[in-house]
């Protein structure tokens, strides 16, 4: 029966309905897969964000740990790993940044970003915090810190962990879910294929049985070797097909049997022309066949070779007799190395192989093959002889030298580098590339060989670590052999070289940041290098407005210049002083030192000069001599020792102080002073200080030169050399004899109060009763503890002193009652200590109400000589120490008194100086030549004579009034003033100090016509600040004077356009003796302004002011008035 559809489109049919099948199940799995991929890929993004929070986290820790490190340590490596660690940090927040998408996960990034950056704040304030041990920032810092990686990092941390670990198991969950019904779809999908596909099996196996048996029939006839055999079925289209074939495929196995043949005849040629020499012998060692080249080997012909025993053809051969017994016994080996020796009687070296081959009539044969290999053994030679001469070679060149394999695996190195590393050569070939490097990382070390591959060569700088853990620097130059897929490379060490260079760049930093100004030039002098600090000295913006241009224009005197050249050029350095010319014209003093620089040949090719700005060095000069003064004519006791103690010098009060004169202390002992009273530790401490470099204070009780006895105050402090060598020892002394006298007052005035305090508590002993009478009747607060320091008893002062019920303190404790905790910790001390050295003690402190209190704490011993309790008696010193501190306050005024007449003194001096001055010559000229001067030259002498002595008069009145207002002696006299004809006549005073063409434009009040003050006083205040006015402006200038009455004040200002003050001085006019520094050049005392401050504050008056350099200063003064103004 045949079908209408034919077996071939069934099963296509049927493979295409299982197809589809599958297709449905791939399509469902990859789109699960896919998915769970996705979930997976994200959970993994996940992973890593967790990874880097909580790498950032450990960073910020370890930020802390080696702040706190470096503090306890003080090592500064700590330091360079604390920046290097910030840089990971912020690497990892970038990283971050990219992996984070919500906002909640990017606000707490940033929380922990900013908090990161407040520790790395916090870190760098302490670095560079000095001593940081000892410092009291440190604490507070650390804190803030900790606080800091407490509070906010970890919160923000836990909280990226907690959202991204719900993420991750939300998606676990649903790719478990994914996962499972992939399975259960796949499962149905291929039970639903198999079912369909074993019916489909059934019914082809059923319909093509028959024709199947009769096509295995003709086949069998096939293999039997009948190729003639047909198959004929005609009963199916497809197994008709199939028998076809197989009559074809007859056909076909008869064209292959003929084609053996004729490949038979091909390999047979093959056979006979191979390069190698061939014998093959049966079973009983008779040669079988040969082919060309074994004959050619040995000079034989093949028909003589052929059936002859193999062993006479083996003799031309060296053969041990082991071998030979080998190959007549048939047993195989591979590659055996002999030599031959054919009829030219030259050697030839070969490799003899025997294997097993099967003949037509399946009987084993032998194959002896012969390789002559004489020309490889010779080129193998040479090569080892050329490869001897490169490894010698690389041995002699002084770099390193590796041979790697495109996996950067050491295959070959040269003894210089591992001299260079100090890892020996089989160290060596163990190791790889990412071994030896130093910083990069083995991901960077593949790349770079990638890089290097792709290019084919490269040269660069990187750095290597020895065997011992060091680095050093190394220059690298490789060559890739794609051929051989090796790499070829030369390591230079450039180490000296790096350091070499380090040591150039910061030498040249260092002239470059140099104080001192340097300049290079040519041997003619012309400027071709200069430092920073010369363009900043000379006001130049940059290098270029100076380099080309002889040194001689920056000098302003360009003769003596060319002369410090010259002289440089014949004796190769100078040292001197000259005026410099900045850009501007300012001239300034410099100190130069300057050398020059020679070739190898002692030609002069460079010449060198160091600058230093002598300016404030000129001004320090001045200071100096103002200080050597000031310590002469100072108000204390100043001495002078020598590092062994011996007086060098005393000023005038030491010895006005001690009665011993300068000559009769130099070059003695201080111990000539001693009294007697003074304790030997305490000289030892105070040597042991000064011996240290620490300056010392205490007091002494000496002796004066007439056997009296004083008591002073002294600071000693040692002073040091350039090299930091104590060289002298300073004492300034404070005589305060009359302190101490006070001081043992009030010590006898305690002890008193000690000994009632002793008498009352041995009173309170005889008897409880008493005790309490005493206490109850007693003006100080008495009070008994237990050894819990808790309230026993206390009297009813207490109320008075700390505001609370006596009744509440009785079964507490301070702390209970809620005193500061500062206080409760000094009484509970206190009281522990009394109880446990059973000794009294005795403490001061101040109640928060600002009562002082003199605690007397006692002991109370029971009949087993324990104590029992203490028993405490405080009295108010409130009163006494308002006294104290009047006394220390009286002192530093005294002090600050002394210290400001010093200077007082010191520059009064200086201004009598100079009128004295004038006046002596001009009487010395009176009396040398008053016989031949006239008349008016006599005249012109007396009249200097008279102005010297108006200025001292006038000088003496300032110092005076100065000295009154010092002493509060300045008295007021009120009296009624017209202060239109008052600020008249001042007016009319001043005119004859006005310049050419200067004038003064004066407003008064309109209607004012009297007021109540003090006449000289007010005059002193205006009087100074006109003269002032007219003395600090130039000729043609306007001076304003403006008063008014407002408030019951009297208001004057001031006005000039004179040279005005600056800024920061303002707050220093007022000073005594004070002289901004554009008024030096004018003469004057200082005292002027001075004079007027002081007459305000008797007055309780105010004073202002304004000004602006070269536009003029205003001056407004308020003074308060004594009654009502009279009108008009």
């Amino acid at each position: 029966m045949s079908f209408k559809i034919s077996l071939s489109k069934k099963i296509a049919f049927a493979l295409v309905i299982n197809l589809l099948f599958m297709m449905v199940i791939i399509g469902l799995t990859l789109k699960s897969y896919n998915e769970i991929v996705s979930s997976y890929e994200q959970v993994n993004k996940d992973a890593l964000k967790l990874i880097e929070t909580g790498n950032e986290r450990f960073g910020a820790s370890q930020l802390i740990d080696f702040v706190n490190d470096y503090i306890i340590t003080g090592k500064r490596d700590y330091i360079s790993r604390f920046y290097l660690k910030y840089r990971l940090i912020i690497s990892q927040e970038q990283k971050l940044r990219k992996l984070f998408t919500l906002k909640q996960d990017l606000a707490a990034l940033d929380s922990i970003a900013n908090n990161a950056d407040s520790i790395y704040t916090y870190g760098r304030r302490i670095f560079n915090i000095p001593n940081p041990k000892a410092s009291s920032k440190i604490p507070v810092l650390m804190e803030r810190m900790d606080n800091k990686f407490e509070e906010v990092i970890n919160r923000n941390t836990t909280q990226i962990f907690e959202l991204i670990s719900h993420r991750i198991e939300s998606l676990r969950v649903q790719t478990m879910n994914r996962k499972n019904l992939i399975l259960e779809v796949n499962s149905a999908m291929f039970l639903l294929s198999l079912f369909a596909s074993l019916i489909f099996v059934l019914l082809t196996v059923y319909r093509i049985s028959k024709p199947i048996k009769a096509l295995v029939k003709s086949a069998n006839k096939i293999a039997e070797g009948d190729y003639t055999e047909r198959v004929q079925v005609t009963t199916h289209d497809e197994v008709a097909l199939l028998a076809k074939s197989f009559s074809k495929m007859a056909e076909e196995v008869e064209k292959s049997y003929q084609g053996l043949e004729t490949r038979r005849k091909f390999y047979n040629n093959i056979y006979a022309s191979l390069p190698y020499a061939l014998l093959v012998m049966d079973n009983l060692n008779k040669v079988l066949s040969v082919n060309k080249s074994f004959c050619n080997l040995f000079n034989l012909q093949c028909n003589q070779i052929i059936g002859s025993p193999v062993d006479n053809v083996l003799k031309k051969i060296e053969l041990s007799d082991e071998l030979r017994k080998k190959i007549n016994e048939r047993k195989l080996f591979q590659k055996l190395e002999c030599i031959c020796t054919p009829s030219e009687n030259k050697n030839h070296k070969i490799h003899l192989i025997l294997s097993s081959m099967f003949s037509t009539d399946t009987e084993e044969d032998v194959l002896l093959v012969i390789e002559d290999i004489t020309e490889q053994k010779n080129a193998l030679s040479l090569k080892e002889e050329f490869s001897a001469q490169n490894t010698a070679l690389f041995e002699t060149i002084m770099d390193g030298f590796w041979l790697l394999d495109s996996k950067g695996q050491f295959l070959d190195v040269n003894n210089n580098y591992c001299n260079m590393s100090g890892f020996t050569k089989e160290e060596m070939l163990k190791l790889s590339v990412p071994d030896v490097e130093a910083y990069e990382t083995p991901e960077i070390t593949e790349q770079h060989i990638r890089k290097v591959i792709a290019n084919g060569a490269d040269r660069f700088e990187t750095k290597h670590k020895r065997k011992d853990g060091t680095i050093w620097d190394v220059e690298i130059s490789t060559v890739f052999l794609s051929s051989q897929q090796q790499f070829i490379v030369f390591a230079r060490d450039i180490s000296e070289r790096k350091r070499m260079l380090t040591e150039l760049k910061l030498k040249e930093s260092a002239i470059n940041s140099a104080i001192n100004a340097v300049v290079m030039t040519d041997s003619y002098g012309v400027l071709n290098y200069v430092n920073r600090s010369f363009l900043k000295m000379w006001g130049y913006n940059s290098d270029a407005e100076t380099l080309g241009r002889s040194a001689v224009e920056f000098v302003e005197d360009t003769g003596k210049a060319r002369n410090i050249i010259a002289h440089l050029t014949k004796h190769g350095s100078w040292i001197g002083e000259l005026t410099a010319l900045k850009k501007n014209g300012i001239k300034f003093p410099v100190r130069i030192t300057a050398s020059v620089i020679k070739d190898e040949e002692g030609n002069i090719i460079r010449m060198y000069a160091s600058f230093m700005d002598m300016t404030e060095h000129k001004h320090y000069e001045k200071e100096i001599l103002k200080l050597s003064q000031a310590v002469e004519q100072n108000p204390v006791s100043i001495l002078i020792t020598d590092a062994d103690g011996n007086i060098e010098y005393v000023n005038k009060k030491f010895v006005q102080m001690t009665g011993f004169t300068l000559k009769e202390v130099i070059n003695k002992n201080p111990r000539i002073l001693q009294s007697g009273f003074t304790s030997r530790k305490l000289y030892d401490d105070l040597w042991e200080a000064i011996s240290q470099g620490r300056i010392w204070q205490g007091e002494f009780q000496n002796k004066k030169k007439d056997g009296s006895y004083y008591w002073h105050l002294m600071i000693l402090s040692p002073l040091r050399d350039g090299e930091g060598r104590i060289v002298n020892y300073l004492a300034v002394q404070q005589d305060i004899t009359e302190r101490k006298v006070l001081e043992g007052e009030l010590k006898k005035y305690r002890e008193h109060l000690e000994e009632l305090v002793e008498k009352r508590t041995n009173e309170l002993r005889v008897s409880e009763e008493k005790f309490r009478t005493l206490a109850e009747s007693s003006d100080d607060t008495i009070m008994r503890f237990d050894k819990e320091s808790k309230h026993l008893y206390v009297n009813p002062v207490v109320v008075k002193q700390t505001g609370i019920p006596s009744n509440d303190f009785i079964g507490k404790t301070h702390r209970e009652l809620g005193f500061p905790e500062n206080l409760v910790q000094l009484w509970e001390t206190t009281i522990q200590n009394v109880f446990a050295s059973k000794e009294k003690n005795r403490i001061e402190f101040q109640l928060p109400n600002n009562i002082w209190i003199d605690w007397i704490l006692l002991p109370v011993f029971n009949e087993k000589n324990e104590v029992d309790s203490v028993i405490t008696s405080g009295r108010d010193i409130t009163s006494l120490k308002e006294y104290e501190k009047r006394i220390e306050e009286a002192f530093k005024k005294e002090k600050e008194l002394s210290e400001l007449k010093s200077k007082f003194i010191s520059a009064a001096s200086h201004e009598f100086r100079t009128p004295l001055a004038a006046i002596l010559s001009s009487a010395q000229l009176i009396k040398r030549y008053s016989t031949k001067w006239k008349d008016d030259e006599i005249n012109e002498h007396h009249k200097v004579i008279n102005d010297s002595v108006k200025n001292i008069t006038a000088l003496m009145d300032d110092v005076l009034l100065i000295s009154k207002s010092e002493e509060g002696k300045i008295k007021l006299q009120i009296e009624d003033v017209n202060i239109e004809e008052f600020l008249n006549s001042l007016i009319i005073g001043v005119k004859p100090l006005l310049k050419s063409e200067q004038k003064i434009n004066y407003k008064i009040a309109t209607g004012l016509k009297s007021i109540k003050m003090d006449r000289k006083i007010v005059s002193q205040i205006i009087g100074n600040l006109l003269s002032n006015a007219i003395k600090y402006s130039s000729a043609g200038s306007k001076v304003e004077l403006l008063s008014d009455i407002q408030d019951n004040k009297l208001l004057v200002r001031v006005k000039d356009t004179g040279i005005g003050i600056a800024k920061e001085e303002l707050q220093l006019i007022f000073d005594p003796f004070y002289r901004t520094q554009n008024a030096i050049h004018i003469e004057g005392t200082g005292l002027g302004l001075n004079i007027v401050k002081r007459m305000l504050d008797v007055l309780n008056g105010t004073i202002e002011v304004d000004s602006e350099i070269g536009k003029g200063t205003t001056f407004d003064v308020s003074i308060p008035l004594f009654d009502n103004i009279t009108v008009l």
